[in-house]
């Protein structure tokens, strides 16, 4: 259900008319495949040239996700009735050394053509620190039905062109920035 925008950078996307390969992050009762969403990224083989579709099955995820620059073609997409039922979370702050952001980013994600449908990115610390939730710096990024849940800093687009339908954004402190191009609708 995109809208027009988010089709037109998709269809830039050379890897978009390939097959697609389907990976389960949960539960075994769940059909899970893998434990945790770091562990189906980091299945996707490097300089893949077809689209991973990762399912991450309703739940919390304590963990760090890092979608490297060699994982192009990358889909995260949550299977709760809404966004809110599968999150990925963390709670480390810019005061862990190094003071990096995308080091200290719940999730972080430099692979082109990447999507994320249906879930939410959080950085659980809490109020009094810069904490990010997600660090893209990635071309032809789409976020369709997601939320963004921090204080400070919630939402960094650094780098690439990306497009955020549907979604929800929470934060106190410069919640987006960033030096992208960001384009934001029904937000």
């Amino acid at each position: 259900n995109l809208p027009l925008l988010g089709w037109l950078l998709l269809l830039a996307s050379p890897g978009l008319l390939r097959a697609e390969v389907h990976f389960t992050v949960g539960t075994l009762a769940q059909g899970g495949q893998f434990a945790t969403v770091q562990a189906a990224v980091d299945a996707v083989p490097s300089n893949n040239a077809e689209r991973h579709v990762i399912h991450i099955m309703p739940g919390a995820y304590m963990e760090r996700v890092n979608v490297p620059s060699d994982k192009p073609f990358v889909t995260l997409r949550g299977h709760g009735l809404s966004a809110s039922d599968t999150v990925l979370t963390f709670n480390e702050t810019a005061n862990t050394p190094p003071n990096e952001s995308t080091v200290h980013a719940s999730t972080v994600i430099r692979g082109s053509d990447f999507v994320a449908e249906n879930l939410t990115f959080e950085n659980s610390y809490g109020p009094g620190v810069q904490a990010l939730a997600i660090y893209i710096k990635a071309d032809r990024a789409v976020f369709d039905n997601v939320r963004f849940l921090g204080w400070q800093d919630t939402l960094r687009s650094e780098h690439g062109r990306n497009y955020f339908h549907d979604v929800y954004v929470e934060g106190s402190v410069d919640f987006i920035y960033g030096r992208g191009t960001a384009f934001f609708e029904n937000a």
